[in-house]
């Protein structure tokens, strides 16, 4: 068996075994809404080149199998061993608290009294553990103050499970010191961006929370379109996609609420013009019995329809001009959109305003500590 000795308390009463390093998947892959052109992105998300005693943990980031990036080649670490105190993960952790203290001493070894005590762990990134048992014995000298999505995202997973919010809090504020065109950037980068949005959440950082969910209530067609993999992230996706189908309903409310507000008015808004009601509900009517049709249709749960789809499908509904309005009375702009802007524009005022603490569970891991 090959391993890897890290030591961060030379004199730790506990050494804390990581079965099976880096196999974890954390990055998430996107789904095409097409099924048929499905397909998982071989992309390898790599951690930060780090220097100093970080660098020993750069082999799982380089020795991967060129063919199937899950595996390891011959010769990388089986296991890791890192030399700790237990007084130090009792008090960062209830987690660690219980395997250390509990009655029945869960996961851990009984060592003869001249060795340390053994607790095991399975599947974690070397180098993401390695950093937060750093922290947590305020070894922070050689600890990074930038690192990348992706180690940064294995990070916040280990520190969700461990529930050792807040001895990682002051350093992670420096890390989630992202730039502007990451965090505001409106258009979806989804897998860097639900990788931000979960280590947003597990730190608490309210800013860079709060504009990736407007992100996802935007852009998200549901849950279908996204494979987790083993990131922890399926319920707060869940707690953002009853938003968006409450916004993409509102929609279809607004369409059927204009249907019969056409079938009655003597003229539109506009001009008065009695005939571009009439062309209006005649768009409206075909439109409304197309989307019935389409795959899959425009129904509840609207899968697969974001909420900026629906606008723009809404957006394409065929423009009409009575063949006299020029001659009789100017120029008259009535189409479906256009009658349908103030339910689109307070739906984006709406999300324009959406905050991480609009959300259940915001903040309740570190409040538990």
């Amino acid at each position: 068996m090959r391993t890897i000795s890290y030591e961060i308390d030379p004199g730790g009463d506990l050494e804390l075994v990581l079965k099976e390093p880096n196999t974890l998947d954390v990055i998430p892959v996107v789904l095409p809404l097409d099924d048929d052109d499905a397909t998982s992105s071989d992309i390898i998300f790599d951690n930060s080149s780090l220097s100093g005693r970080y660098s020993i943990f750069d082999k799982f980031d380089s020795q991967r199998d060129t063919e199937d990036p899950k595996r390891f080649v011959d010769g990388c670490p089986d296991e890791v061993r890192i030399k700790v105190s237990s007084r130090h993960l009792i008090l960062a952790s209830p987690v660690f608290r219980k395997m250390l203290e509990g009655p029945w001493s869960e996961n851990a070894s009984s060592s003869p009294p001249s060795e340390a005590r053994q607790i095991f762990t399975t599947g974690w990134d070397a180098k993401a553990l390695a950093i937060v048992l750093d922290v947590i014995h305020s070894r922070c000298q050689e600890v990074p103050k930038e690192i990348n999505v992706p180690l940064l995202t294995r990070i916040a997973t280990i520190v969700d499970y461990y529930q050792c919010h807040e001895s990682l809090q002051f350093v992670s504020d420096v890390w989630l010191n992202l730039p502007d065109s990451v965090v505001r950037d409106p258009e979806p980068n989804w897998v860097d961006d639900l990788m931000i949005l979960y280590s947003g959440w597990v730190f608490c950082h309210e800013g860079i929370s709060s504009n990736k969910m407007k992100v996802v209530l935007r852009h998200s067609p549901g849950r279908s379109q996204f494979d987790l993999k083993d990131l922890p992230l399926a319920g707060l996706l869940g707690r953002l996609n009853n938003p968006r189908q409450e916004f993409v309903g509102r929609v279809l409310e607004g369409l059927h609420v204009l249907r019969k507000t056409l079938f009655v008015e003597n003229g539109c808004p506009e001009k008065r013009l009695a005939a571009c009601s009439s062309l209006t509900l005649g768009v409206l009517m075909r439109a409304l019995h197309q989307m019935k049709r389409l795959d899959p249709p425009v129904t509840a749960p609207f899968d697969k329809y974001s909420v900026t789809a629906i606008f723009k499908l809404i957006d394409r509904f065929p423009k009409h001009k009575p063949s006299n309005y020029r001659k009789n009375y100017g120029v008259c702009s009535c189409d479906v959109y256009k009658r349908m802007q103030p339910v689109i524009y307070g739906i984006e005022d709406e999300i324009d305003n959406f905050k991480a603490t609009n959300i259940q569970g915001w903040g309740e891991a570190q409040r538990s500590i």
